[in-house]
């Protein structure tokens, strides 16, 4: 802790402060117990009560307490007992109690004493077996105070007083001047043999000159000469359109062909079909393919059929297995069909074609409706979130049942209940019995998403089936 001397010599300047105090001090048997000093603004009461501020012990003393309350003008005003026994010291003159009341200094009221004690006054009462001394003084209390400084000399103190400040500023100040000193030496060596250098060799070295571009007039560039395209080879087989092409236009559209009129309806005829065939089968290596085959190309199309994709047999060994077959049907629009066998006749795929026609035009479209499912409000949002995911399977089940009954429609209420493990433990429908009531109860005893529940709760769902009209 920083002493009073330590402060005055750090600061070099302190204030004075005068106040007055009331000092008291207790003593019993000729021995002082206490001393203290007071502010006389401050109401201070000696006796036997705990609440007094200076408490004696009631076994001793059991009277009134003794009194001192602020008079406003620096002193005090003091009430004692009775039998207090008062004697004063009013500017060196000692009057005892007798005394005192000649002269007006203590008065009697209400069975107290009081009198006041202003600045140099002291004097002591008799409270039983202790004695009460006071007296009120001027004390003068140097107070410390610290002078208005800069900030460069606040800098400087802490920089005195505290190591650290000092290592830091010391690194720092020195860095500073490591800077300084490589810039000197920079610019004394490098920056004075960079102005003694003359400036063409400046710009030889820092600034290249730029490259020079020859400008050639358009007029002396000569275009290359064009290549003639190569001639197309000359197909192996050729069909009866090939004999007579039709007018040939500029080599981007070559292998187009114009549609020309003929007897009939008539699709667009290829400048050569032998070779397109042959382009679109062989070279793109079993790539599906939509072009648009003639009737007359129909020579063409099976011969590249049966020469590359027909399976192998014990005669030609050398065909692909498992290859697929290219047949042109004249009754199909004119399109090339792939079949995945190679017996497989037209004929056959006709009739195949017909009877899928028909069984769609038979086929019957039914219709289901469903109720909201009626059981207690625990669950009931999942519940019917969990059947209407299984709708598509009741339909199902009314779809096998047409196929044995077609006359089957009607009402239909499945009544099952949901176990606290999420799934249905019973299932029981009214309205259908056979194969399609077991397939209903199959579909209940699938469902899936069903909530936990602390019980098991019973629910039902009712449908309604019929054909459409």
């Amino acid at each position: 802790m920083i002493s009073v001397q330590q402060t005055r010599a750090l600061t070099h300047s302190s204030t004075a402060l005068r106040r007055m105090r009331l000092r008291i001090g207790l003593v019993h048997d000729d021995r002082l117990l206490t001393e203290q000093a007071f502010d006389p603004a401050q109401t201070v009461t000696i006796g036997a009560s705990a609440r007094d501020t200076l408490a004696l012990p009631d076994v001793d003393y059991q009277g009134a307490a003794l009194v001192f309350a602020p008079d406003g003008a620096g002193g005090c005003t003091v009430s004692a007992p009775a039998d207090a026994q008062p004697r004063l010291a009013v500017q060196d003159a000692v009057l005892d109690e007798a005394a005192a009341r000649r002269q007006g200094v203590v008065t009697a009221r209400d069975g107290f004493l009081q009198f006041k004690v202003g600045r140099d006054h002291r004097g002591r009462c008799q409270l039983g077996p202790y004695t009460v001394l006071f007296q009120v003084i001027e004390q003068t209390v140097d107070v410390p105070v610290l002078p208005k400084l800069s900030v460069a000399q606040r800098l400087r103190r802490a920089a005195i007083s505290e190591p650290a400040w000092k290592a830091s500023l010391a690194l720092s100040a020195g860095l500073l001047l490591s800077v300084v000193a490589q810039a000197e030496v920079w610019n004394r060596s490098t920056g004075r043999f960079l102005r003694a250098v003359p400036e063409e060799l400046v710009q030889a070295v820092w600034l290249p000159e730029p490259e020079r571009l020859h400008l050639v007039p358009v007029a002396e560039i000569e275009p290359p000469p064009l290549e003639p395209a190569p001639a197309d080879p000359a197909p192996a087989t050729a069909s009866p359109a090939a004999k007579h092409p039709a007018a040939s236009k500029p080599n981007k559209e070559r292998g187009k062909a114009e549609p020309t009129s003929r007897e009939g309806p008539q699709a667009l005829v290829q400048t050569d079909p032998a070779r397109r065939i042959e382009r679109d089968t062989i070279a793109g290596t079993f790539r599906p393919t939509s072009k648009i085959y003639q009737p007359e190309d129909e020579a063409a199309a099976e011969q590249v059929a049966h020469s590359h994709f027909r399976p192998a047999t014990d005669a030609d060994p050398t065909a692909q297995p498992g290859a697929e077959r290219v047949q042109v049907r004249k009754d199909s629009k004119h399109t090339a069909t792939r079949v995945d066998k190679a017996n497989v006749t037209v004929a056959d795929r006709d009739q195949r074609d017909t009877a899928d026609q028909g069984a769609a035009r038979h086929e019957t479209q039914v219709i289901v409706r469903t109720t909201p499912p009626v059981g207690p409000d625990e669950g009931k949002t999942d519940v019917a979130k969990a059947l209407r995911g299984k709708a598509n399977a009741v339909q199902r089940c009314y779809e096998q049942e047409l196929r044995a009954n077609p006359g089957a429609a009607g009402k239909v209420t499945v009544t099952f209940t949901v176990g606290t493990e999420g799934t249905v433990t019973d299932s029981a429908v009214a309205g259908a019995s056979g194969g399609f009531a077991e397939c209903i109860q199959g579909v209940f005893a699938r469902l899936r998403g069903l909530p936990l529940l602390h019980a098991a709760v019973t629910f039902s769902q009712s449908y309604v089936f019929s054909k459409a009209q």
